[in-house]
């Protein structure tokens, strides 16, 4: 008998959720031969995922989200008590002049659920490869896309499923996961059998001199150009309609908190001063800006979740962030910021951001102020929902980035390692940078696992932390060694560690102290962290760095001005009175 939660989160049909952008390398994968075998391969990746995606949704609609109230709703929003799949071969028989039984009807629904899900497999193995960033987030976003096009809209407009708002939000956070889980899936699939990129793909590894058992030779890292970024000719506008996007959801917040918030990164869970201490001996390729002599910095650190609104932390669980301020660096600054002495740098938990582009992310972002406004029960779902579809896919090696985005786990957040997610100019080089724990106590916590003890969960366990207890970490550089493998404007792709290993370049030393005290709350309305606090030498790339470089900048000052705070940037760490 098919599944029940099958009533909208399965009977995939056609769909993309392409992105933009350029990619190249693909020119000998267009001959017909190779387009069969691309589409065979996502077929019977579709019909896997298609398994995969019902196992996690009937675990959430039986023992999950879903209560008997919720299930009984979506019982009666399906047209006849049906799901998709059999609405869609019960009109077939019709139209044939078949009368089935119920055993017949539930075996054609099955026959035909999987069936439709071979076709968005097949299409995706088509056109991944041959459409720039359709697999952004390793399929994940291309799933989203099958979510918004075919549950949202096309099963309702045909008449397969019930009215979108007849059913309770425990089923449209489960059809969201199921979806990315299917898109997921798909793409691991489709790899496993094409390779990274398709059939014949000139760019795999093996192509390289990287084949099983052959030695690396040194690697040659990448020397940064002012080429290495390719710049759309209407990118001015993306950002700008991202900064209105952004400004949308500030109104929101600041009718509901009575004051502006941050637009991301909004609640704060500690305040901490401390030093950046950059290490000896650092051979040449590492000893490069800030890094280049053997100094300590004053610093400045800023922990937070992503989300720009104040979530219940037992509820809605969300990436985490760090933020670095380090004052007293000299050289040159990105233009604007002449004269000034911070650094700073803004780090999430994720080792890739949800979009390879801005393009991409501005379609992400307006649908993220769009459910803004939603009740928060609908956010715990969806971050429920996404947690569970994760752990389950984590459990066999795969990872994505977007349901991590939607539910991270519940980790301690001295526990986590911060990741810059998008490449840097780093000196003569390019690099992105990571902060991880470098301490036994830190490693602990996360062992001995973590849950919410009130509201403001993670500000409480920080605070308790640091009133004993001081935190060391790791800061590290991953250098690039091929624009192609790590590329600068897929903010997407996470850079291959095997080829180029983080090195660590300096220590973060955060001793005992209050942690988030009236000083540091007070504190927190003044501190703007923006990317363009930057040295020319470490300047950000691509694409979503460009864009933070103004929407940042433009929101936070926005921010302080509406709540009547300074926007002056610190001159010494005297003047940061905690």
């Amino acid at each position: 008998m098919p599944q029940p939660a099958r009533d909208r989160t399965n009977a995939t049909s056609t769909g993309s959720a392409a992105g933009t952008g350029r990619r190249s390398g693909r020119h000998s994968r267009h001959s017909s031969a190779d387009i069969v075998l691309d589409a065979l391969a996502g077929a019977a990746a579709g019909v896997a995922a298609v398994w995969v995606m019902d196992r996690i949704d009937w675990f959430n609609f039986r023992r999950g989200l879903d209560n008997r109230r919720t299930r009984q709703q979506t019982r009666q929003a399906r047209p006849g008590g049906m799901d998709p799949a059999q609405v869609l071969a019960a009109e077939t028989a019709d139209q044939a002049g078949l009368v089935l039984t119920r055993r017949q009807r539930d075996t054609a629904g099955l026959i035909v659920h999987y069936g439709l899900g071979m076709v968005p497999g097949a299409l995706y193995g088509t056109l991944r490869g041959r459409v720039a960033y359709l697999d952004a987030g390793r399929g994940s976003l291309f799933g989203l896309g099958l979510f918004l096009i075919k549950d949202e809209g096309m099963n309702a407009a045909l008449g397969l499923s019930g009215r979108p708002q007849d059913y309770p939000w425990t089923a449209h956070a489960r059809g969201l996961v199921a979806h990315l889980a299917y898109g997921l899936v798909t793409d691991v699939l489709c790899r496993a059998v094409s390779g990274p990129s398709g059939i014949h793909d000139a760019r795999s590894p093996a192509g390289k001199g990287f084949a099983s058992g052959q030695p690396k030779a040194k690697p040659s890292f990448v020397r940064y150009r002012d080429d290495v970024e390719e710049v759309e000719p209407d990118e001015q506008e993306t950002f700008d309609r991202i900064i209105e996007a952004m400004a949308g959801g500030g109104r929101i917040t600041r009718e509901r908190y009575g004051r502006s918030v941050r637009t991301s990164h909004a609640k704060a869970h500690g305040i901490l001063k401390g030093e950046l201490r950059v290490l000896e001996n650092l051979p040449p390729e590492l000893r490069q800006g800030l890094f280049a002599e053997l100094r300590t910095y004053p610093v400045v650190v800023r922990l937070s979740h992503v989300p720009g609104e104040f979530l219940d932390d037992r509820r809605v669980s969300t990436p985490r962030g760090m933020s670095l301020k380090i004052v007293g660096v000299e050289g040159e600054m990105l233009p604007g910021h002449e004269g000034e002495v911070t650094q700073d740098w803004v780090l999430d938990t994720g080792k890739v951001f949800i979009a390879p582009t801005a393009k991409v992310f501005l379609a992400q972002i307006t649908a993220t102020e769009m459910a803004m406004p939603l009740p928060e029960g609908v956010k715990q779902a969806v971050s429920a929902s996404s947690r569970a579809a994760n752990a389950a896919l984590n459990a066999v090696g795969l990872d994505s980035a977007n349901l991590d985005f939607y539910g991270h786990p519940f980790n301690h957040p001295l526990a986590e390692a911060y990741y810059s997610q998008c490449p840097y100019r780093y000196g003569d080089y390019i690099a992105k940078l990571r902060v991880r724990p470098a301490m036994p106590r830190l490693h602990e916590l996360r062992q001995a696992g973590f849950t919410p003890a009130d509201e403001d969960g993670l500000r409480t366990a920080v605070v308790e932390y640091f009133r004993d207890n001081p935190a060391e970490y790791e800061v590290g550089i991953q250098l690039c060694t091929n624009l192609e493998r790590m590329p600068v404007e897929n903010a997407n792709a996470e850079w291959p560690e095997d080829e180029s290993p983080y090195l660590p370049v300096a220590r973060l030393i955060l001793p005992p102290q209050e942690a988030f005290d009236a000083a540091r709350r007070a504190l927190d309305e003044d501190l703007l962290f923006c990317p363009s606090h930057s040295l020319s030498a470490h300047r950000p790339l691509g694409s979503i760095m460009r864009a933070r470089l103004k929407a940042y900048e433009v929101r936070g000052n926005a921010r302080r001005k509406e709540n009547g705070r300074s926007a002056k940037e610190p001159r010494s760490i005297e003047e940061i009175s905690i």
